[in-house]
């Protein structure tokens, strides 16, 4: 089970919307993830610990090399290393 689901009043009430409308905006963003086992990416681990710049990263950066796509943040030191592209919010934007 989701975390988010746990706060669920919460975010409705700061969000202003009924518990429903919750319901269903987070089944459209599930429905647009793929999760993946942590078996899936793992091999890919030490060579993102080589160069990622901050060890909380890690994993995502892992992930990317697997997916050999680029990555999605806002962290600056993350255009740092020279694994994989990652682009901000404002570079995806531009893109558009």
């Amino acid at each position: 089970s989701l975390r988010i689901k746990k706060y669920k009043k919460e975010i409705c009430r700061k969000a202003g919307f009924p518990e429903r409308r919750f319901d269903i905006a987070l089944n459209l963003i599930l429905s647009k993830i793929t999760l993946y086992d942590f078996s899936s990416f793992k091999k890919f681990i030490a060579k993102a610990k080589t160069d990622c710049p901050d060890e909380d990263d890690v994993f995502y950066l892992a992930l990317a090399l697997k997916q050999k796509c680029f990555l999605w943040s806002n962290d600056k030191v993350l255009k740092n290393q020279k694994l994989i592209v990652a682009v901000s919010t404002k570079d995806l934007l531009g893109m558009i």
